[in-house]
């Protein structure tokens, strides 16, 4: 719901523009935090923070003791991911793309070669 009001008041265009900070109690953030890595997948953004002090913009009666504030995420872009991050840019090959996704086209790039290479060796030996 505070992703569909931040898109609304033009925080963000799509979700994965969000950063999401979510605040708890003591009790509750133990649990979010024990989760803490499939809620960036679960909730379609680029980036999540999870405070325990402080109060969120947006509550829910449904979640007593937790509130989250939508900002829009820090970073640029990645053209394969589209997900926001600070390491867009880093890699000087590269460029356009998050650290995640750029290493994973290197590891691409290199099995693309060993597979070239070794077809190009099978040719040259039944020769």
């Amino acid at each position: 719901k505070a992703l569909e009001i931040a898109r609304k008041n033009k925080i963000i265009g799509a979700p994965l523009d969000a950063k999401v900070m979510i605040y708890g109690n003591e009790d509750n953030i133990k649990f979010i935090k024990s989760c803490e890595s499939d809620l960036k997948s679960a909730l379609i953004v680029s980036d999540i923070e999870i405070l325990s002090d402080g109060q969120g913009e947006y509550s829910s009666d449904q979640l007593e003791g937790i509130s989250v504030t939508i900002l829009h995420a820090d970073g640029n872009k990645c053209e394969r991911c589209w997900e926001y991050s600070n390491s867009v840019g880093t890699n000087d090959k590269y460029s356009t793309l998050c650290s995640r996704c750029a290493s994973i086209i290197e590891k691409q790039d290199k099995d693309q070669e060993s597979t070239i290479t070794e077809e190009v060796v099978e040719e040259t030996e039944e020769k």
